[in-house]
């Protein structure tokens, strides 16, 4: 359950010097004996806890708790309880206002459970943000069959960059063994709304889960081909207490006993997987895995985009640097000036990409000067840091 509450009231316990035990929401120890507490409700508020970012400089985000879906292998239920809270639009804005000027980067990532999960609130969020007028860029995490057109652009117009979607499988048969309730189909949809403004998507797959074959495994590799998100990465299926996958596993072939020694960590296995799929699935995670690049879109993808949303920032830097990637170099720096016009978010990146322009036409001395003013307008931005560090050592 929540920890926050139950964190405080330890820490009251130990300074009156008094013992843990019975404090509702723990479980530990006493000898060889397991001893469980009552469990703690839930925070009524998330608004009432204290804000994160205005204590740790952290680009990590919740603005909300709980997702009303109940796949098979995610704890989320057991960690937040049934059903969706969220913070108020407000109390996320100010989170997000305090821990900017600690970023040496200004991106934040928003890890939901499912961020999109009520769309209104998610439309009335990036409306609010624009109108604060931060400066930011942010990924969240969501589920495919929650993202419409309308969400999408308002997403992108706010700053979004990223949408990393649960997409576990692209069998519609282990898909519905975990009860993902989706789609290929749907799957491949919401991937084209998020590509139409620009907002570049991540899938996050699974091998090994319930009904995992040699032959679906293949069926998910041919999806990806087809889908085509501009990134994926795959993690292999972990059995967690609370979820169905633990519950089910315990009544045929697994020892919930391995969880209480002093050496377990995590339990990493496929569900129901034949010896000889285990082995196809080991051989191709060593191969594979890891963060992989799927897609890198062009100046065709971009122009579109460009058309749809014209005086948005990202859009012209977006394309900008796909010009720079196919040569032209004029048109690339026409639209990288102009989205640090229109006030890109990050303008040493801006500065950046006309930095690399200078240097594909030669002139040295220009992109040592744009480097330089980079580094003056972005000083904590590691990638300008890195590349002003190499040019100079260069030229030594």
């Amino acid at each position: 359950g929540e920890s926050d509450d139950t964190f405080l009231e330890l820490l009251a316990r130990h300074e009156r010097g008094e013992a843990w035990a019975g404090t509702p929401g723990t479980v530990g120890r006493d000898g060889a004996r397991i001893v469980k507490a009552p469990d703690r409700p839930q925070v009524k508020s998330l608004d009432s806890l204290a804000c994160p970012q205005c204590f740790f400089p952290t680009h990590i985000l919740m603005t909300s708790r709980g997702c009303p879906w109940a796949c098979t292998f995610c704890g989320a239920e057991t960690s937040w309880g049934r059903g969706f809270r969220a913070n108020s639009i407000d109390y996320v804005l100010d989170a997000m206002e305090a821990v900017l000027p600690t970023l040496s980067v200004k991106m934040i990532q928003i890890k939901d459970d499912t961020f999109t999960t009520n769309k209104k609130r998610v439309i009335d969020f990036c409306k609010a943000l624009r109108a604060r007028n931060l400066g930011v860029l942010w990924s969240c995490d969501t589920r495919v069959d929650l993202l419409t057109d309308e969400l999408c652009k308002e997403m992108r117009l706010a700053g979004c960059s990223r949408l990393s979607l649960g997409v576990e499988s692209g069998s519609q048969k282990v898909l519905d063994a975990i009860d993902k309730k989706i789609t290929p189909d749907e799957i491949a949809r919401s991937t084209e709304l998020a590509k139409k403004y620009g907002i570049k998507v991540r899938y996050y797959m699974m091998l090994g889960n319930r009904g995992e074959t040699q032959d679906t495994f293949e069926e998910t590799l041919r999806f990806l081909e087809r889908a085509r998100p501009h990134e994926y990465v795959f993690s292999c299926l972990s059995i967690y207490p609370g979820t169905r996958d633990f519950d089910d596993a315990e009544k045929g072939w697994f020892d919930r006993r391995v969880y209480f020694t002093d050496t377990f960590q995590e339990f990493k296995a496929p569900f129901d997987a034949s010896p000889e799929t285990t082995r196809y699935l080991d051989a191709w995670f060593r191969e594979n895995s890891g963060l992989r690049t799927m897609q890198v879109d062009g100046v065709a993808e971009f122009e579109a985009i460009l058309e749809r949303l014209p005086d948005f920032p990202g859009a012209h830097l977006d394309l900008g640097a796909a010009y720079y990637r196919e040569g032209h170099l004029e048109k690339a720096e026409r639209h990288v000036r102009k989205a640090r016009e229109l006030g890109h978010p990050l303008p040493g990146l801006c500065l950046n990409h006309l930095a690399c322009i200078a240097y594909a036409r030669g002139d040295i001395d220009a992109m040592m000067d744009l480097f330089s003013e980079a580094a003056r307008v972005d000083p904590q931005h590691w990638v300008l840091i890195q590349n002003v560090q190499r040019a100079r050592a260069w030229f030594k």
